[in-house]
């Protein structure tokens, strides 16, 4: 693999329109209640004109609804993937698919929504083409309050900002350390120099936030955290 390049099998995000559009496992003509390859399903999609025969679709489930830390407001849902399946037939109620792929435990009442993601992704860096403020609004792996390297974040910023897959982050504070053990990001005054925390990766990207991969981090970074993306950055790791 080239130097800047990461794999990853992803957790997921998706948003409120995303989830609305999703199909639910109705049923099953398997006799078990867990579901796995080969087994047939029997998904019901609120809009099944949008359904063709051979689609390929990511089965999940929603497991954390993500706000935003300082404006409030539902940014979308943190998700678990949970295998695949393709669609083999179309019928007046529900839309039959098989599943192609199990990577964990899928049940009746689980999700169905288009693979559109790569979910072991290969990204490689590319440089910053503008300079932006962001914010860390979740952790991907919801029991976690704070993360290192090789973790994966949630940014409020997205291909509506111009964000790109491969472009970079910093997590910046500017802080007396003095008292802020309870709270890492505590004390934040503008009067202390901006000192570099951590760094991360674009590898997934919404039209208002992207998930990044945490490369570097001599700090652990929580929510509400700030990010800094500089114009220009992110280039020589590509080079």
């Amino acid at each position: 693999t080239p130097t800047g390049t990461h794999r990853l099998l992803l957790q997921g995000f998706i948003t409120a329109r995303e989830l609305e559009q999703a199909g639910e496992i109705a049923g099953s003509f398997a006799e078990t209640l867990m579901l796995s390859y080969p087994d047939t399903v029997y998904v019901r999609f609120r809009n099944r004109g949008a359904v063709r025969v051979g689609g390929e679709y990511v089965i999940f489930k929603t497991v954390k609804r993500v706000d935003h830390p300082s404006k409030g407001g539902t940014a979308g849902y943190l998700t678990h993937f949970l295998g695949k399946a393709k669609v083999i037939a179309i019928g007046p109620e529900t839309v039959t698919a098989q599943i192609t792929d199990t990577w964990d435990e899928i049940h009746r009442g689980d999700l169905i929504g288009p693979a559109n993601e790569d979910l072991r992704l290969k990204v490689a860096q590319r440089p910053n083409g503008r300079t932006l403020d962001g914010v860390v609004l979740e952790m991907l792996v919801p029991y976690l309050t704070m993360v290192g390297e090789h973790q994966l974040v949630l940014v409020d910023r997205g291909s509506g900002d111009g964000i790109q897959v491969g472009n970079t982050f910093t997590v910046v504070r500017r802080q007396d350390l003095g008292g802020t053990l309870m709270d890492p990001k505590g004390g934040q005054d503008k009067r202390w120099p901006e000192e570099s925390i951590a760094t991360c990766m674009v590898v997934d990207v919404k039209d208002r936030a992207c998930t990044c991969l945490m490369t570097r981090s001599i700090r652990e970074v929580v929510r509400g955290d700030r990010m800094v993306m500089k114009a220009g950055q992110g280039a020589s790791a590509s080079r």
